[in-house]
């Protein structure tokens, strides 16, 4: 059995799509207990302002894998052509603004 380069791209961006999915989850969840600070003692607050550590490095990371995967795996079809290429794109080119804009503090 032998391993094509397409097959690995293809499991590099599954795998980062999937990194992507879990980072953008753990900032959701502690937003999500972060709004709820008043509630929350310093030290209960404290763990959610930073969950995992390089946190955000890593969503960058799986973002920017993500990105350069699928314009790799798309370059040789036609897929250009076609509409989902283009969503695809914009939808991966839109998760760094909202996600800077909705982790601002309030």
């Amino acid at each position: 059995m032998s391993i094509t380069l397409y097959s690995l791209v293809l499991f590099v961006h599954v795998a980062a799509v999937l990194t992507l999915f879990a980072t953008l989850s753990f900032e959701v969840l502690s937003l999500f207990y972060l709004r709820q600070a008043s509630s929350l003692t310093l030290t209960e607050a404290h763990l959610w302002i930073e969950p995992v550590p390089r946190l955000p490095l890593m969503t960058a990371g799986s973002g920017l894998v993500v990105f350069i995967s699928g314009v790799s795996l798309a370059m040789p079809m036609p897929a250009f052509e076609l509409a989902w290429p283009k969503v695809a794109t914009a939808a991966v080119l839109m998760i760094a603004p909202f996600r800077s804009a909705l982790s601002e503090p309030l």
